[in-house]
């Protein structure tokens, strides 16, 4: 088995999540039978990133799991749970892609695998906020996400996340 560093782990992330959920691309949804499941799978070189994602039938909540593995061995994870509102996934996507493109810029600060700081789009009275823990990197990371409608102030949906190496 090869071995993996925490900047090798967290490119081959970057590298997928360009290629996943925030893409809306059905090209790499691999079918599964779980309720309201949806799952992702993405080779990077030797290293599988898989993105499995739940909705509740009967609510707006949600839960997912990220993982990178080489063979069966998981060498780091991110477990993502909360709520939105179907209207501010557009924006949750497009908070995420940026933020996933951003990745390719050096030096960047690390956001905790989600969106920037702050997002707006234009076309909506939305803000995305991400409040990732001081000092976190791929290794080792937490936080909060959550879309706000500013009129109201009021929350559209947020998760709550967590991840690192295994």
């Amino acid at each position: 088995m090869r071995d993996y560093d925490v900047y090798q782990l967290e490119a081959a992330f970057f590298e997928a999540m360009r290629q996943g959920y925030a893409t809306d691309s059905k090209a790499n949804r691999t079918p599964i039978d779980l309720p309201g499941a949806k799952m992702i799978r993405i080779p990077v070189g030797d290293l599988v990133v898989t993105d499995l994602w739940q909705v509740t039938e009967h609510s707006v909540r949600s839960f997912g799991t990220t993982t990178i593995s080489l063979g069966n061995d998981l060498l780091w994870m991110m477990h993502y749970w909360g709520w939105y509102q179907e209207s501010a996934i557009s924006l949750l996507k497009k908070a995420l892609a940026i933020e996933y493109t951003k990745s390719l810029e050096h030096p960047r600060t690390f956001l905790g695998c989600r969106g920037p700081r702050v997002f707006w789009d234009s076309a909506n009275p939305w803000v995305y906020i991400n409040v990732p823990r001081d000092q976190s990197d791929f290794g080792d990371f937490a936080g909060r996400e959550e879309i706000i409608f500013t009129p109201a102030n009021s929350s559209l949906g947020w998760h709550r996340y967590h991840g690192g190496v295994l």
